[in-house]
């Protein structure tokens, strides 16, 4: 879903300014790049918004709105099993709203389960993998990964 939206949006930014700029030949690697890049900015924003929170966003939005993001997906992946216990507090966040107890518990589940790291170092590395891309190609975008970092 990521490269459907942030991911895509990115791509077609650098694609139109490598074809823009008279460098269409960079443009298909410059477009991977900023998908990756897409993509590693919501893993990291999906675990901010579980962790510390997000400025204009409420703390566990994702859970409340039932959003299958990389944390969710890597704790389901490790514990199938607990498939129905995830469903059951997304259904009670859903209902409750942002003074559920069902999200602190999904949020220490999360925490507790070490994927809220993992997914961290996979956004984390994703943006590294950007940057080279960038670097090689004589793109600063020191001031961009500042920003989200």
């Amino acid at each position: 879903m990521c490269t459907m939206k942030t991911g895509s949006l990115a791509r077609l930014s650098t694609e139109m300014g490598a074809v823009l700029s008279k460098a269409p030949s960079s443009a298909f690697i410059l477009g991977e790049a900023a998908d990756k890049m897409g993509l590693g900015f919501q893993i990291l924003d999906d675990v901010k918004n579980i962790t510390t929170g997000i400025h204009g966003k409420k703390l566990g939005d994702d859970i409340v709105e039932g959003k299958k993001s990389l944390p969710i997906i890597l704790f389901l992946n490790k514990y199938p099993e607990k498939q129905k216990q995830v469903f059951n507090i997304f259904s009670e966040a859903k209902q409750k709203g942002h003074i559920a107890p069902e999200i602190e518990e999904m949020r220490n589940i999360l925490s507790s389960s070490g994927v809220l790291e993992e997914a961290e170092e996979t956004g984390k590395s994703l943006l590294k993998e950007v940057k080279e891309v960038f670097n090689t190609n004589k793109i600063n975008i020191d001031n961009f990964f500042n920003l989200i970092s």
